[in-house]
């Protein structure tokens, strides 16, 4: 049973959408690979041809500024941290059933004040990574909150598991075992930025990675043999969007090493935002620069790839443009892929085929 109230997202006036679309399944998960072939950092897999188009489905609901998003594949968790802390108190993690969306249960009962700009899944607790959010104003007397939090899916207090340095911003997260791996903005030297890790049970964070290749590592994806991460390719330094012009780019990182290496930079790739890993393709949410370089959902296949190779000629559109106008985080359940655009009030239903981008099939609607 939950400590917290439902809340019905739409009535609470609480805006943002949440978009949910199909993906194709490439891939046959299992599948042993041809013999010598080379193993990929991915899961393994053979090529399948997809068959019918897939039903065209509806936008779950709408939540205001909404950072980060998981699954346990029965539920959405949703973290929105609102440009206002007067409006909601603090940011908030919400829970929603993964079929239908519906009304939304808030679990933190405690306050989060800031950003909860990374949040994972681990066992029957959701692991939050938060950082202050110089856009919304705090009430007077709180504290920002720079740090790993722990929250119970059945709701309840947050717990940390670390705060403060050596995090500085950090944002995306990723769980291997009994291990958290966090993308850090503005850690690292100059503040461009570093891959650190604790164990999940809580304790001082290890840098993993920091220099280099590494500029503005926004998130993670984790394989068994390593970390993809995306990077938006020029260092922030505490600001909200990286220098014009710069690139974005995914990198890997595997496990026994402490400098990433390249995977594909520019061309799709501008701002970069959230990576989710699907068999042997890698979803990326990109928010775009400006009108020539689109917001958009790209798929990158890395099945067989090797250190030094460049896929960047290999992305593809999965959708570019409208309805999305801020794709800023991603999550997969059971053949559907979760988009989280921080937007306005629109909501849409998108059908996505074996062979063609996907299309709104119906229009925008206010909540």
């Amino acid at each position: 049973m939950r400590f917290a109230t439902a809340v019905g997202i739409s009535r609470a006036g609480l805006l943002g959408l949440l978009v949910l679309v199909s993906y194709s399944a490439g891939y046959a998960q299992g599948a042993p690979a041809a013999p010598g072939s080379p193993a990929a950092p991915g899961t393994p897999g053979t090529p399948v041809t997809p068959a019918e188009p897939v039903s065209p489905v509806e936008s779950i609901d709408t939540i205001h500024d909404v950072v980060s998003i998981a699954t346990n594949q029965t539920e959405i968790f949703v973290a929105a941290c609102p440009t206002g802390f007067s409006q909601l108190g603090s940011a908030y993690i919400f829970a929603l059933d993964a079929t239908n969306g519906g009304a939304a249960t808030v679990l933190n009962t405690t306050p989060l004040w800031g950003s909860p700009a990374g949040l994972e899944v681990m066992g029957n607790n959701l692991i939050v990574a938060v950082h202050p959010e110089p856009e919304g104003r705090l009430p007077e007397g709180s504290t920002p909150m720079t740090g790993i939090y722990r929250l119970p899916i059945a709701g309840g207090p947050v717990v940390p598991l670390w705060q403060g340095l050596p995090l500085v911003k950090p944002n995306r997260l990723a769980i291997v075992g009994s291990t958290i791996y966090v993308a850090d903005m503005d850690a690292g030297p100059g503040g461009s930025g570093a891959i650190l890790s604790l164990p999940a049970s809580g304790g001082q964070p290890t840098v993993v990675a920091q220099g280099g290749l590494l500029d503005d590592p926004v998130a993670l994806a984790a394989t068994s043999s390593g970390l993809y991460i995306a990077d938006r390719g020029h260092s922030s330094s505490g600001a909200a969007h990286k220098d014009p012009g710069m690139p974005g780019k995914i990198l890997f990182l595997p496990f026994d090493s402490n400098q990433p290496t390249l995977v594909a930079q520019g061309g799709l790739l501008k701002n970069p935002l959230d990576l989710e890993l699907i068999g042997d393709t890698l979803y990326i949410a990109d928010e775009g620069q400006d009108e020539r370089a689109q917001q958009g959902v790209y798929s990158l296949s890395v099945a067989g790839w090797r250190s030094g190779v460049d896929l960047s000629s290999s992305l593809a559109v999965v959708h570019q443009g409208e309805p999305f106008v801020e794709p800023i985080a991603l999550a997969a359940v059971q053949g559907k892929l979760y988009v989280a655009d921080d937007t306005g009030t629109k909501t849409f239903k998108v059908r996505i085929t074996a062979s063609s981008n996907p299309v709104a099939v119906s229009g925008p609607s206010s909540h």
